[in-house]
């Protein structure tokens, strides 16, 4: 279960997944882009732990570059066997780089699409919820894997109804399977279109920050829609 604090608040989607989130009434502004971030922390991840740390911090980089970095509400979730939440959506000034450290724990296989679908589903519905009182809302989805998913077909059928929630999903695949067009196949599916917007592939997690920019162009310098 997601941990709370006093300005955090417990929610649960219509698909039954728990998340956590600023209250409603302790937010500042009237308009909002939520990032979520869904890291893999499978076991396979285990000796580039510090690298998985700062490729989280790259992309939080990214989002204060935006001159729209007091609109921005980041939730961050790691994933092996199940989704977890490391912590709930809250405004990205809220959040130092600090905060991250030490925070990966590696363990277990890699669900990623129920992850992601998981992930996907609070970051839309949190949205729903700020829309309907009244706010303008958006919302970015980073997917960040090194291997391909242990699932059933049963669940990546399932999948395939992530696009329906109108997130825009960006699939980074990091290390050398990812380099393989056959492992790309799942985190292209997840990613949203066109791939060449959506989906990016590194060799190490260092090599993020080649394309810090590019990350900034096309997620956080977009507005949220009109209400």
């Amino acid at each position: 279960m997601p941990k709370l604090d006093s300005s955090m608040k417990a929610v649960t989607t219509a698909n039954n997944y728990r998340f956590t989130a600023t209250r409603l009434q302790d937010l500042g502004a009237s308009e909002y882009t939520l990032v979520t971030i869904i890291t893999d922390v499978s076991t396979s991840v285990q000796s580039y732990r510090g690298q998985l740390e700062a490729c989280i911090k790259a992309v939080l980089g990214s989002c204060r570059l935006s001159p729209r970095s007091d609109n921005l509400m980041l939730r961050l979730c790691a994933f092996n066997n199940k989704l977890n939440e490391l912590h709930g959506f809250k405004e990205l000034r809220l959040i130092a780089d600090d905060d991250y450290n030490g925070i990966i724990k590696v363990g277990g296989c890699t669900a990623l699409y129920e992850a992601s679908f998981e992930g996907i589903d609070a970051t839309a519905g949190y949205g729903k919820m700020l829309i309907s009182r009244g706010f303008s809302a958006n919302a970015i989805v980073f997917v960040i894997t090194d291997g391909a998913s242990f699932e059933t077909e049963e669940v990546k059928v399932q999948a395939e109804r992530l696009h329906l929630f109108g997130v825009r999903v960006f699939g980074i695949g990091v290390g050398r399977y990812l380099q393989k067009e056959k492992y790309q196949e799942e985190l292209l599916n997840i990613a949203s279109d066109p791939d060449s917007e959506h989906f990016f592939t590194i060799e190490a997690f260092d090599d993020l920050r080649t394309i810090e920019d590019t990350i900034v162009q096309r997620t956080c310098r977009e507005p949220p829609p009109s209400k």
